[in-house]
């Protein structure tokens, strides 16, 4: 279940990271969206590749995959919590973003994946 979530959190980030370059190519004209959108982009994309890591490594049982996981989910957490704030919240958004990362952070702690990690 842990390597699912980790998986389509992947695939999330590699949606987000076409966007970005959908838009960055809209927006050549102005130097400074261009380059801060490639920017985004390629951050998104080096996380996406690190998540599908990741998931692979919860499958064999790494240990690696604990700390780097947990990093993740704190940090998704945090946008999906900013994601809620102001005027223009999206809750629906933020919902999508947290209720997953809490829940990987659960399964990372479980005794199934404590065996798993001491195994590997």
């Amino acid at each position: 279940m842990l390597a699912v979530i980790l998986a389509a959190e992947a695939l999330g980030l590699i949606v987000v990271t076409v966007l970005l370059v959908v838009e960055t190519v809209g927006s050549l004209g102005n130097a400074t969206l261009a380059g801060s959108g490639a920017a985004l982009a390629a951050v998104a994309l080096v996380v996406a590749i690190g998540l599908a890591f990741a998931a692979r490594g919860v499958l064999r049982g790494a240990k690696w995959t604990r700390p780097a996981g947990v990093v993740w989910q704190i940090v998704q957490i945090f946008v999906g919590l900013d994601a809620t704030q102001g005027a223009g919240g999206r809750y629906d958004l933020g919902a999508l973003l947290v209720i997953p990362a809490l829940v990987a952070l659960i399964l990372f702690f479980t005794p199934g994946m404590n065996a798993l990690m001491r195994r590997g």
